[in-house]
């Protein structure tokens, strides 16, 4: 099982290598991971000129290389962009990570329970238990709570200026293939 294993830390290297390239594209590195990357075709030439009996280790075997083939053109690719002045990099993707990964200041119980009343607590979270089950039939990935009722409770007196209601129901409708919210606005 010495193959199974080999081929497993290669993935691994492959991972890692794919990872370092992206840091590299964002300018988070200031080279290319070089010889992470001689080390991995190093691997791959030496597993190749192998002969594979066990045919679930030759499939992964040959996985890994068809994987490590199409990265190794898109790299080349974006290295030769960056060499020529023509890449841009994505800044607004790393700032958005970047504000993702830090923690949200706390929000204290009180000042969010008289942020709120009750009624529209619980109108938040049906509309949201709605929405869920929606995002499950339909196959998309599911929001968290709080970006939702946070999304309702900034577009609410919003909708009301606009259509000069005095309250405005959101409800979930299914349009081509997605879930999405829809406000009501009530005179």
């Amino acid at each position: 099982m010495a193959l199974a294993d080999d081929i497993t830390a290669l993935e691994k290297k492959l991972i890692q290598l794919k990872t370092g390239y992206e840091q590299y594209f964002l300018g988070m590195q200031k080279t290319a991971p070089e010889k992470l990357r001689s080390e991995v075709e190093k691997l791959i030439r030496l597993y190749t000129n192998q002969t594979i009996t066990n045919t679930a280790l030759n499939f992964r075997l040959n996985t890994v290389v068809a994987k490590f083939s199409s990265y190794r053109t898109y790299w080349d690719r974006t290295v030769r962009e960056i060499e020529e002045g023509r890449y841009i990099r994505e800044k607004f993707r790393m700032k958005l990570h970047d504000r993702m990964s830090q923690p949200a200041p706390p929000v204290h119980p009180t000042a969010r329970a008289a942020a709120v009343s009750p009624s529209e607590e619980d109108n938040i979270k049906r509309v949201y238990d709605e929405y869920v089950k929606a995002r499950k039939t339909t196959n998309e990935p599911i929001p968290k709570f709080e970006a939702v009722a946070e999304l309702i409770k900034k577009q609410t007196p919003v909708i009301k200026e606009k259509y000069k209601a005095s309250s405005v129901d959101f409800k979930v409708v299914i349009e081509d293939g997605k879930a999405k919210l829809k406000a009501v606005p009530k005179k």
